[in-house]
């Protein structure tokens, strides 16, 4: 059921949509309530997961409203409802790792390097393993906190001062 601000009610096929035409008048949906409408509680100190679109790395994500604009990160949205804007050169971050989580608890501002820190002491970081041998197969050996191959450095060596190559 939607009521117009002339006063007119109307029943709508979807209770989804953004933008409602009734009585002529048209009636646009504030994003605090498509927000709130997309947000699942849970009991407790647990998350309150997004139900509503999903971007391709994971998180909610909502449309502006306005066509053609970006649609915003939902939890970024919940910061901002919460506590107003977010500094420019910080991030939402999640306590509780969930991409979709939007609990005000849950999230905090931090700088790239917070990010990396959080994450790293969670055991949730990624770093390339080193190669443990070069692309002939002989094993590096570690010289001034570098991978060397030794076998492969002295045969170019050979070759520059014989002209041959290996």
């Amino acid at each position: 059921m939607c009521r117009c601000d002339c006063g007119t009610e109307k029943v709508l096929s979807s209770s989804n949509l953004r933008v409602t035409v009734s009585c002529g008048c048209i009636r646009v949906t504030p994003i605090e309530e498509r927000f709130w409408a997309k947000v699942k509680k849970s009991d407790g100190d647990g998350c309150w997961e997004w139900q509503g679109s999903i971007s391709s790395n994971g998180y909610g994500q909502i449309s502006s409203g306005v066509g053609g604009n970006r649609p915003f990160t939902t939890h970024r949205l919940s910061w901002e409802l919460h506590f107003g804007p977010i500094p420019a050169d910080l991030f939402v971050c999640h306590h509780c790792d969930n991409r979709k989580c939007v609990r005000p608890d849950h999230l905090f501002l931090g700088t790239v390097q917070d990010n990396y820190d959080d994450s790293a002491a969670k055991g949730r970081t990624w770093t390339m393993p080193r190669k443990t041998h070069c692309s002939r197969g002989h094993e590096y050996s570690l010289y001034q906190d570098r991978q060397v191959c030794w076998i492969c450095r002295k045969a170019k060596e050979a070759e520059r001062k014989n002209g041959a190559s290996l």
